[in-house]
Order: C-alpha cells, then structure tokens, then sequence
C-alpha cells in the first residue's frame, strides 16, 4: 500500500487461502453466512488463520523485497531478483 495515497500497489493469494477459501469465505471473499457456526471457540479461529495463510508480523521492507513471517511458521520473501 502506498502510504501517502492509500492505494493498494499489490496483493498476494498463498496457496493455503487458494485451497480453503470456500471453507470460510463466499465467492466474494466476505464470510460465509453460516460462520458462526463454523466457529465456536478460539481454536477455530486459529484454524481460519492457518487455513487462509494468516501474516501475523509486521513487514519489512528494502527496496522491492517484502518479508513476512506467516501463521506457519514460514518466512516469506516478495519481490526482488535472484542474482547470482
């Protein structure tokens, strides 16, 4: 996002929020109708978190490289080129 307009620059879709999407969103990415019933307790919201690919750290960011810690337990890098 950029900070001075707000606009969103990109976005990215993990592949566990690919798989399991339909398992808690519409087609429209709002929550199904019938959520609360698919979540009841804590555990099941960390289910939701882990099934759609959950980013709880804050960025970093250096030059076009974004890192993210995800939910999993993986450290994810964006953007940038590989040199040798």
């Amino acid at each position: 996002m950029d900070l001075t307009t707000g606009k969103i620059e990109w976005t990215i879709e993990q592949d566990s929020y690919k798989a399991n999407r339909l398992t808690w969103l519409k087609e429209d990415d709002t929550y199904r109708d019938d959520i609360g019933k698919l979540i009841k307790t804590p555990a099941d919201v960390l289910k939701v978190y882990e099934q759609l690919g959950g980013i709880f750290s804050a960025p970093a960011k250096q030059g076009d490289v974004m890192v993210l810690g995800g939910y999993d337990g993986w450290v994810y890098c964006y953007g940038g080129s590989v040199k040798p």
